[in-house]
């Protein structure tokens, strides 16, 4: 069997180091377009230009500064998400039209590290692009971002991660998510049980309950945090010796109360975790199938699980929560790292006897397929052979159980998992993730009605 480590971590580290994170060359596509060209000049202009054929949307930003309201020499764009997006071009011209290195970001946003004596409009446009480098958007309008090189203001990575924001978005394990410095890719991430701490120093040990490194623009903790009280969560960059290069972003809050009394908690590994599409995680909720539910539910799972594992950290991660109903989806790990399916039905057998003993309803979910050839593709992973047989057996023991999700509504048990569904072959992107949500919705109503008749039964 080979290492079970963060899938997404893995691709993305390949991608880093293949494109250089915020660093390039200019090329002749970096030329500014002459004043007498077609290309869009407003996000108006940019829409009606727009190919109806091609149907591309178009990046449009969320940020703007103008000569009123000025950006510093260090600013931070922001853009709506383009769901699917693997990274992001960005190019930049200073006011005297000259370009800078062309950049790719790999979240809906970038900073910029501008010439001393920049002042004026500089102008920045963006474009998606797929794992293929094909564009999966138009290009944006010219933003022009106005510069005041006199502007001060503090310097930190810009926290995207926006935890009990709706549906599904309590995680018991937090994944961190930052717009990264322009140019750095050290950071440190510090995890408090207080707001009450400076920008510009490291948490005294009374306040801290983690701290960690990462590279990049994002942190899967390892850690369960939960706690009565608000957390906190801040991000800082730093060299490769660990020494600060900017202040800490300001802490952003995060519940996770073992009281708040969840009726439904979903269990399982990276799939139920959350992510997809290589650049997204499980704190981007739109790559998360307990988004759509139209119930909220607490996220027990971890990415990495296999099966024994998740079995392994029920006691542990579970129980505290008490939940009435827990939804489970775990093996898929297993299965294609050369675990027998008999062997993740007893883990899963483990689980629900578990649940039984104190008094949680398990809710299995069948296992969707996985795509060998594109597993190979993102991570560079075999997958074991016979892991479809090995699933059917596991899928058959969950649909021997009286109640279960029957995700093969959804998905095409028979064939490898389409690629529009999860690019890397095992991640199921947003799409996927509606069509899990979509089954669980579904069906949860008559699930509901047996658990109920099994009640009534017993006590008669």
């Amino acid at each position: 069997m080979y290492p079970m480590i963060h899938p997404i971590h893995r691709i993305l580290a390949v991608l880093l180091l293949a494109s250089g994170l915020f660093t390039g060359t200019a090329s002749a596509a970096s030329v500014l377009p002459p004043a007498h060209s077609p290309a869009p000049k407003t996000a108006v202009q940019a829409v009606q230009a727009a190919s109806v054929q091609r149907r591309r949307p178009i990046p449009q930003f969320t940020t703007h500064f103008t000569q009123a309201h000025p950006a510093s020499l260090h600013p931070t764009l922001r853009w709506k998400p383009i769901l699917g997006t693997v990274y992001y071009r960005v190019q930049v011209w200073l006011p005297n039209g000259s370009p800078l290195p062309e950049e790719r970001s790999y979240v809906a946003g970038c900073s910029l590290s501008l010439p001393q004596e920049t002042r004026g409009n500089v102008k920045v446009r963006i474009q998606s692009f797929d794992l293929d480098d094909t564009p999966l958007s138009e290009p944006s309008a010219l933003e022009n971002v106005y510069v005041d090189p006199q502007k001060k203001e503090a310097l930190f990575p810009m926290p995207l991660s926006r935890f009990n924001s709706g549906n599904g978005t309590t995680l018991l394990y937090p994944v961190y998510n930052w717009i990264p410095l322009q140019g750095i890719r050290n950071y440190e991430v510090e995890v408090l049980n207080t707001n009450a701490v400076s920008p510009a120093q490291e948490a005294s040990d009374g306040q801290l309950l983690e701290r960690g490194r990462s590279t990049g623009f994002d942190w899967y903790d390892d850690e369960a945090h939960y706690a009565p009280y608000t957390m906190y969560w801040r991000v800082r960059a730093v060299d490769e010796k660990g020494t600060p290069l900017s202040q800490f972003c300001p802490p952003q809050p995060m519940t996770v109360d073992p009281d708040a009394d969840y009726e439904v908690g979903t269990l399982g590994d990276s799939i139920s975790h959350g992510g997809g599409d290589l650049s997204y995680s499980p704190s981007d909720f739109a790559y998360s199938y307990q988004y759509y539910l139209p119930f909220d539910s607490i996220n027990l799972s971890q990415s990495g699980d296999t099966s024994e594992a998740t079995l392994e950290r029920f006691d542990r991660d579970v129980l505290p929560f008490h939940p009435r109903y827990l939804i489970i989806m775990t093996g898929s790990n297993s299965l294609r790292g050369w675990i027998s399916g008999e062997s993740v039905i007893q883990d899963l057998k483990g689980i629900k006897e578990k649940c039984e003993e104190n008094e949680i309803t398990p809710i299995f979910m069948t296992l969707p397929p996985v795509n060998p050839a594109n597993i190979k593709r993102a991570f560079d992973e075999p997958t074991a052979e016979g892991w479809r047989e090995e699933m059917d057996k596991v899928n058959s023991w969950i649909r021997s159980l009286p109640w279960y999700i029957d995700l093969g509504t959804q998905f095409d048990e028979t064939q490898d998992l389409p690629t529009q569904y999860a690019l890397d072959g095992l991640h199921l992107n947003f799409r996927g993730k509606r069509l899990m949500a979509r089954a669980i919705t579904d069906q949860w109503a008559g699930i509901m009605e047996k658990i109920k008749a099994a009640k009534e039964k017993e006590e008669d």
